[in-house]
């Protein structure tokens, strides 16, 4: 057997949270190399996407089939940032491109000539970095909501 495929077989048997911390590390290796690292994500409707960068230094999220370049600045994460942080309820994401939802992050972001489809690849990245919450009461037409954790 290989020492490529000896090392995906150890893999496989270790837990979820293990498996993390190994992806992290090669993460940190290719990045030492010089080698492109790109993350996988989802978004909140469920669609792949894949993304470099991170949430102090800003996001580059490649979206679809096209893989459109959206690029998403540190300033507009801290923004966004603030605005979910400064709301002590429910906030609408808003990321409709033409008509973000009322008191949306959406339309916030609108207001500065700013695109708000990024909330589709920046929300997501802000949950799993523990920062907040979403929830949806029903996908019909009703936007995603977005709470502060608590978390820094």
């Amino acid at each position: 057997m290989r020492a490529r495929d000896e090392l995906v077989a150890k893999i496989r048997r270790l837990p979820e949270p293990i498996v993390r911390q190994v992806n992290d590390y090669v993460d940190f290796l290719l990045t030492k190399r010089g080698g492109q690292v790109m993350r996988r994500s989802q978004t909140l409707g469920g669609t792949s996407f894949e993304y470099e960068g991170n949430l102090i230094e800003g996001i580059t999220a490649y979206a679809g089939k096209s893989r459109t370049k959206v690029v998403i600045t540190p300033h507009t994460i801290e923004k966004v940032r603030s605005a979910i942080r400064g709301n002590r309820d429910w906030i609408p994401m808003g990321a409709n491109r033409t008509n973000p939802s009322s008191n949306s992050l959406g339309e916030m972001l609108q207001r500065e000539g700013q695109n708000p489809q990024q909330l589709v690849y920046l929300t997501p990245l802000l949950k799993e970095d523990g920062f907040c919450e979403t929830y949806r009461e029903n996908k019909q037409g009703r936007p995603f909501l977005v709470k502060h954790t608590g978390n820094v």
